[in-house]
């Protein structure tokens, strides 16, 4: 019996001991791999549906602003129309008027005309700053968030102007328009037809003013310069494109000037000075019109409003007063 069980412990270390040989492989034939024809091409049509879209829309967009930018420069700089009449040079430079090279397109939606020679106005940059139409993206936003065309005039007053800063603004524009650092800090809100018995200036509900005080406002809206815009019957036009009218002539900061006597008494070069940090100018900032008659009326009476502030601000006299205030 002890020898059948030796055997049988012998023969299973047997088994499990000994490595048992793996069958050979098979041999398999010739593999053949073929790719499933694509059936669905909708991603790359819409693809390239987009793509094509994008590259017409530059054209056309372009093409567009082109047209827009070219037809209100010839209605307001052509012979004998407001800007002609106003500026002995329109361009920037002497040869631009004659050869017609007067306007400048800094983008496909953005251009400029300057203008320069006249009375207190040292330069005039006028500003299109069109929609962009030559962006699809751009484009379909504005279906959901809708913009128009602007229209911006920025006259450059000279250092001899008046410390005097003044806001005009439709209600919808005042928000934005006082976040300029002059107007935020130097003014505040004025009811101008009770300040000075104006009946014919509009309410404030229709065009919300900011001054540094009463006086000063007296000063700048004494004469009839502003009624060529403001009067019931062209502010009826006016006012559905009319967006603010900033006036800032703050002269030559105090800080500027204490920069100037600090570099003087160590003398540096006072050329090598970054100058005063405020700008004189007056800004005007208006929705574009439609292309017709009517909107080039529009735009002249928006010219001369402002051209007329500059005028007003050029011969102002503030009482002494209202002077040490602006300096306070």
């Amino acid at each position: 019996m002890l020898v059948s069980f030796a055997v049988y412990v012998a023969a299973s270390d047997d088994i499990f001991l000994t490595k048992q040989p793996s069958a050979a492989p098979k041999p398999q034939g010739n593999l053949t791999v073929r790719l499933k024809p694509h059936e669905d091409w909708t991603r790359e049509i819409c693809l390239g549906i987009f793509l094509a879209a994008y590259a017409i829309n530059i054209y056309l967009g372009r093409r567009l602003n082109q047209h827009l930018a070219l037809w209100w420069t010839t209605q307001i700089a052509q012979a004998g129309g407001i800007l002609d009449c106003n500026f002995a040079q329109l361009g920037p430079r002497p040869s631009a008027q004659a050869d017609g090279a007067i306007l400048l397109r800094e983008s496909m939606s953005l251009y400029k005309l300057y203008a320069t020679g006249r009375r207190h106005v040292t330069s005039a940059e006028f500003v299109l700053a069109l929609r962009q139409r030559q962006d699809l993206l751009a484009v379909l936003w504005a279906l959901l968030a809708p913009s128009s065309d602007v229209f911006e005039i920025r006259l450059r007053l000279p250092e001899s102007s008046p410390p005097l800063v003044a806001l005009l603004a439709r209600p919808a524009a005042q928000r934005s328009a006082a976040q300029a650092p002059e107007v935020k800090e130097l003014t505040k809100s004025i009811d101008v037809p009770k300040l000075q018995g104006l009946s014919d200036f509009p309410s404030a509900d229709q065009l919300v003013v900011r001054g540094e005080s009463g006086a000063s406002l007296s000063t700048l809206l004494d004469g009839s310069w502003w009624r060529c815009a403001l009067a019931p019957a062209p502010w009826a036009l006016l006012s559905r494109h009319f967006r603010s009218l900033k006036i800032s002539g703050q002269g030559l900061s105090k800080e500027a000037v204490a920069e100037a006597l600090s570099l003087a008494q160590s003398g540096g070069d006072a050329a090598s000075s970054p100058g005063p940090s405020a700008v004189n100018e007056i800004v005007l900032t208006m929705h574009l019109p439609p292309m017709n008659e009517q909107g080039v009326g529009i735009v002249a009476s928006a010219l001369r409003l402002a051209l007329g502030a500059a005028d007003a601000l050029g011969v102002a006299q503030l009482s002494p007063e209202a002077a040490r205030r602006a300096q306070a």
